[in-house]
Order: structure tokens, then C-alpha cells, then sequence
């Protein structure tokens, strides 16, 4: 189900034995998740400490609030999104970000989370054209506009003469910023608001990458909008 998270918990049984039991939580967009034994590898029976959730004696399998009880009283409102080019229909939480209605309920994962303060540009997307942190962007404002995420850019011919360039200037290594960088050159390429490799710099200047030093990319962004490199 796309908004669900799970993630497995390990430790050991009880003190001193070497039998582990593994918990897997299946978290939701709400806030709550529920504990879960699952058997390890190799089939060894379950075994726990009372009280310990989903194992034990006396131990129960229910929903734990993660967030307290303001998140049961999270209020969940109709919108409406166009998000590369489509109408979506969405129930959102008043507080639901823009990044993670992407990722968790649409499945684009394009975009990235990784600082969660608006200082890394790996969640970049477009809003009516303009570059948004979509980490720190509500999703009920993008209401009625149209959202673009690097998905929908690599349709168009832009996305292909910006990829071939940075393939011939090795320009990314791990690939994890990637999307910031090209969702943030989108409007300024199509505009031709870079005219000098300083341009280039500036304008770039929000997007981080650990990999690459920076140089590759610039120069691939400067092949591109057509400027001298040096």
C-alpha cells in the first residue's frame, strides 16, 4: 500500500539468549504503527519477555501512537493536485508535506529527503514553474497549481540534452542530488537566465553534492546553456 513503511526491530529475546526475535512494524501516514513477530531465519520459535509488544506472555499486537494523541485528531482534507500534467484527487493531512505526498502516495521518488530544512536542494520540484524545497512546502498549498517533479521532466527534450551532457562530463557519481540539480536548471535553462559560468555558480548555489567537487557540473551546465566554461 503506497504510504506504508515498514521496518524490522531486532534484539534478543531474553538476557543471555542468543535467540532473537524480530518485530516488524508496519508504520502508516497517520503517525501509528503496529508491532509484529516475525520468525528469524530458519524458522526459530518466538520467544520473549512479558510485556515486550508482540511477544511474551500477557503481550499485545495493537496500534501504538508514534506521534501522542495529536495525531488522532489529525484532520484529513480533500485537494486537488496536477502533478506532471495529471489530475489527482487526494484526502491529505492539514500538515502533509508536498515531499512525502509524492513519494509515500503518488510513488514519485524523484525527488529526495535529506536535510529537511531547505539547505541541500535534493527535494527540489517545480510549482507553476518555480523552484519549491518540497520538504518544507504543504502540500494544500499546491492546491489548483501545477507541481512538476523530475519524473515529468525527463519527457521532454530539455531532460535528454541535460543528461547527455553531464554523462560526457561524468558530472554525477552517486546520483542522490541529481533531481535537485536538474528540477532547479529546468526554468533557468528554458529562460536563458545563465550567461556566464559565474551565473551557473550562483544559481546552483542551494543544491549540494558530496560526490563530484562541483566542476563537472558546472561544466555541463554551461555546455548546455551555451556559455564559455572558463
Amino acid at each position: 500500500m503506497l504510504g506504508r513503511r515498514s521496518r524490522c526491530v531486532r534484539g534478543l529475546a531474553d538476557e543471555g539468549s542468543t535467540v532473537r526475535i524480530i518485530l516488524c512494524r508496519s508504520y502508516l501516514p497517520g503517525g501509528g504503527y503496529r508491532c509484529r513477530p516475525r520468525a528469524p531465519a530458519g524458522g526459530v520459535p518466538l520467544r520473549g519477555p512479558a510485556g515486550w509488544p508482540g511477544t511474551g506472555t500477557g503481550a499485545s499486537t495493537g496500534w501504538h501512537d508514534a506521534r501522542g494523541a495529536a495525531a488522532r485528531k489529525e484532520r484529513c482534507v480533500a485537494a486537488r493536485l496536477t502533478v506532471n500534467g495529471e489530475a489527482r484527487e487526494l484526502d491529505l493531512a492539514d500538515n502533509a508535506l508536498l515531499l512525502d505526498v509524492l513519494r509515500d502516495e503518488l510513488g514519485l521518488i524523484g525527488a529526495k529527503r535529506s536535510c529537511d530544512v531547505q539547505v541541500c536542494g535534493t527535494c527540489t520540484v517545480l510549482v507553476d514553474g518555480t523552484p519549491v524545497s518540497s520538504c518544507c512546502f504543504l502540500a494544500h498549498d499546491a492546491a489548483g497549481r501545477e507541481v512538476q517533479t523530475v519524473e515529468g521532466f525527463a519527457l521532454e527534450p530539455l531532460w535528454e540534452e541535460l543528461a547527455a551532457a553531464f554523462s560526457r562530463h561524468n558530472a554525477f557519481q552517486c546520483g542522490f542530488c541529481a533531481p535537485g540539480f536538474v528540477m532547479t536548471l529546468k526554468p533557468l535553462l528554458a529562460e536563458r537566465r545563465l550567461r556566464s559560468r559565474a551565473d551557473v555558480v550562483a544559481e546552483l548555489s542551494g543544491n549540494l553534492c558530496r560526490c563530484t567537487g562541483y566542476r563537472a557540473i558546472v561544466d555541463a551546465v554551461c555546455e548546455v546553456a551555451g556559455v564559455d566554461p572558463s
